[in-house]
C-alpha cells in the first residue's frame, strides 16, 4: 500500500503495515502529533473545549455541555489506551454526525468530519488491539503463577 493512500483521511481502515509495527513498538515514547492515540485523545478534547465554548455562548443548546463532558472524559481513557473507550467514542462520534444531519447540519461538512476523526480513532483502536495481543501468553500456557 502506498504512504499517499494510508494518509488519506477518506481510506481510514487501509493502514500501512509498517506504520502500524511503528505505533506499536514506539507506543510510549511518540511525540503527541505521531501517535494515533494521543492525536485521537487531543481531537476529542478540543471538540469538547469547542462544544463547552459553543454552548455557554448559546451558539448551541444548554445540553452540549454533556456531550462536551463525554468527549473530554473519553479523551482521558483514549489516551490511556483503552479500547473500549476507542470503540465508545467511535461509536459516539457516528452518532453525533447522525443527530447532527437530522438537524439540518450541513451532510457534506459532518460527512467530511467524521472521516478526518476516523482515521486517527480507527487508527488508535489498530495500535491498541495489536499491544493486547503482543500481551496475551501463548495458546496452552497459564498466565497465572
Amino acid at each position: 500500500m502506498s504512504k499517499a493512500a494510508s494518509k488519506n483521511p477518506f481510506t481510514f481502515w487501509k493502514i500501512d503495515p509498517e506504520e502500524l509495527k511503528h505505533q506499536v513498538e514506539n507506543y510510549d515514547t511518540l511525540p503527541f502529533s505521531k501517535s494515533s492515540h494521543k492525536v485521537s485523545a487531543g481531537i476529542f478534547v478540543g471538540c469538547g473545549t469547542l462544544t463547552a465554548i459553543a454552548a455557554y455562548f448559546g451558539v448551541l443548546q444548554s445540553f452540549s455541555f454533556i456531550d462536551a463532558a463525554i468527549f473530554v472524559g473519553l479523551s482521558w481513557f483514549i489516551y490511556e489506551g483503552k479500547k473500549w473507550a476507542i470503540i465508545s467514542a467511535i461509536v459516539f462520534w457516528t452518532l453525533a454526525k447522525v443527530q447532527m444531519i437530522a438537524t439540518g447540519a450541513n451532510a457534506g461538512t459532518q460527512v467530511v468530519f467524521w472521516f478526518l476523526f476516523m482515521k486517527p480513532l480507527y487508527m488508535a483502536y489498530r495500535v491498541n488491539k495489536a499491544r493486547g495481543e503482543l500481551t496475551k501468553p501463548p495458546e496452552g500456557t497459564s498466565s497465572a503463577a
